[in-house]
C-alpha cells in the first residue's frame, strides 16, 4: 500500500493485476468455529459447580469465588450490575444464598447451548444486516446472574474482526483496481460502472451498509471508503473519533479502507 500510495507509477499494469489475483485469493473464513468458547464454559462449569453423578449439581462457595475472580478479569458493561462484583463482604454474607439461587449446573449448560446456539446465528449474519444486535446485552437478558458475562465471551470480537478484514480485502482489490484504470485511460474513474467487470471482478459491498463501497480518485489521491453508520457520503474524510471506525455510530464522518493510513 505504502508503495503504491507514494509511487503509483513503480507497478504496470501486469504487475497490478498479478497484485489484484493474490488479494482476491486470500481465505478469510467466514464462519466460526466456536469449540473454544465450549471448552472454557466447561472448564469453568468443572471448577464452580459440583456434579451429583448425573451432570447436575450447586455453585459450590468455591466456584463463586472463581466467578467473582474472572469477572474482574473482563470490562465488560454487564458487570456493574452482576452479583459477582459485589464487596467482599456482601458476597461472604450472600454466597450460600447465590449457591441455592443461581441456575443448577445442568440448567446453565442448557442455557449457554441455547446462548452459543443464538451466538452462532448472529455471528455468520453480515453486518448489515444485524447491526442492532448487541452480544453484551442479549448475554445480560439471557443470564441475569452474570454467569455468562463473567466468561468474556468474545463473539463480537470475532465477528469484528473478520467483517474488518473482508472490508480491507475489497478496498485494497479496488484500489488497485482504480490504478489500473488509470494507467490505461489516463485519467481517474468516476464511478463503480468503470471499473466492474474489467478492472475488477465483483462489485465491492461496504460491510456496514450493504451498499457498494464508495471512492474518490483525482490527481493521484485514491481513497476507498465505507460512508459508516450515518449513510452520509463525506467524499473520503476520516472519523476523527478515538472509537474504532468501523464500529462508531456518533461521529460524522467516513470510515477509511485505502489508505490504512488515512484515519
Amino acid at each position: 500500500e505504502e508503495l503504491i500510495v507514494e509511487h503509483p507509477e513503480f507497478f504496470n499494469d501486469d504487475q497490478l493485476e498479478r497484485l489484484q489475483g493474490i488479494v482476491a485469493k486470500l481465505n478469510i473464513d467466514r464462519s466460526f468455529d466456536m469449540s473454544s468458547e465450549r471448552q472454557l464454559f466447561m472448564d469453568v462449569i468443572q471448577r464452580t459447580y459440583s456434579d451429583d453423578g448425573d451432570g447436575d449439581g450447586r455453585m459450590t462457595a468455591v466456584g463463586a469465588e472463581v466467578l467473582y475472580a474472572m469477572s474482574q478479569m473482563w470490562d465488560i458493561p454487564s458487570k456493574r450490575n452482576n452479583d459477582w462484583t459485589e464487596s467482599s463482604t456482601v458476597r461472604t454474607l450472600t454466597d450460600p444464598v447465590k449457591m441455592f439461587t443461581v441456575p443448577t449446573r445442568k440448567e446453565m449448560v442448557g442455557l449457554f447451548d441455547e446462548t452459543m446456539d443464538e451466538l452462532t446465528r448472529h455471528m455468520e449474519t453480515k453486518m448489515w444486516e444485524d447491526r442492532d444486535f448487541d452480544v453484551e446485552e442479549y448475554i445480560e437478558k439471557k443470564d441475569p446472574t452474570g454467569f455468562l458475562a463473567s466468561l468474556g465471551l468474545a463473539s463480537r470480537q470475532y465477528k469484528s474482526a473478520r467483517e474488518i478484514r473482508i472490508a480491507r480485502q475489497d478496498a485494497v482489490l479496488l484500489a488497485l483496481a482504480i490504478h489500473r484504470y488509470h494507467q490505461a485511460n489516463e485519467s481517474w474513474p468516476t464511478s463503480l460502472d468503470e471499473l466492474t467487470g474489467k478492472w475488477i471482478d465483483r462489485t465491492p459491498i461496504d460491510r456496514i451498509s450493504g451498499m457498494p463501497l464508495s471512492f474518490v480518485a483525482d490527481d493521484g489521491r485514491v481513497v476507498v471508503y465505507s460512508k459508516g453508520h450515518d449513510g452520509d457520503d463525506d467524499g473520503g474524510k476520516a472519523l476523527e473519533l478515538s472509537e474504532p471506525h468501523w464500529a462508531d455510530e456518533e461521529g460524522d464522518g467516513d470510515w477509511i479502507l485505502w489508505p490504512t493510513n488515512g484515519h
